[in-house]
Formats: structure tokens, sequence, C-alpha cells
């Protein structure tokens, strides 16, 4: 079995995976990265075990919400914003209030 790691992880031809699928698989729940199936050279397929996948949601979501505070952070200090006795007095004169 020839294993290539990369930045993502492992590269390994998908028929070497299907006929060692337990040293893989140990070695995915070890790493947390993921591998990197290909078929005829070419990449087809990513696995991970569940935790490591689970992190990278996580980083995933972090990185999401890191980017929309510094958004708001910005339009707050360019002025890009509505007080909140502005916004109640729009919705007053909306809904009649």
């Amino acid at each position: 079995m020839k294993t290539v790691s990369t930045a993502v992880g492992n590269i390994n031809p998908l028929a070497d995976f299907l006929q060692n699928s337990k040293e893989h698989i140990v070695r995915l729940k070890e790493t947390r990265q993921p591998e990197v199936l290909t078929v005829g050279g070419k990449a087809e397929i990513v696995v991970q075990d569940a935790a490591g996948y689970r992190e990278l949601l996580g980083r995933v979501e972090r990185a999401e919400l890191l980017q929309s505070l510094r958004k708001a952070h910005n339009e707050v200090a360019e002025g890009k914003f509505t007080t909140l006795a502005d916004l109640k007095k729009e919705l007053d004169e909306r809904f009649a209030v």
C-alpha cells in the first residue's frame, strides 16, 4: 500500500482503499485527516472519519461567523446602521402602531 501525504491528507487509489479498508479506517480515525481516493489517477472522492468531519464543520461555522462579524463591524464603522430608536419609529409607522 503506497500512501502519498499531501496538505489535504493522503492520496490513494480507490482499489487500495477497498482492498485495505481496515488499515485506511484506522489511519483516518488516528489522524482525523481526509483521504483522497483516485480512480484512473484522478481524484474522485474524499473520505474522512466522522469526528474529523465534525471538527471541520465547526471550523467552517466559526470562519463564517467571524466573516459576518467583520462585515458588521465594518458597516458600523462606516455608519451603515440603524439605531434602535429609528428602527422602532420605522416599524411603528409601517404598521401604524
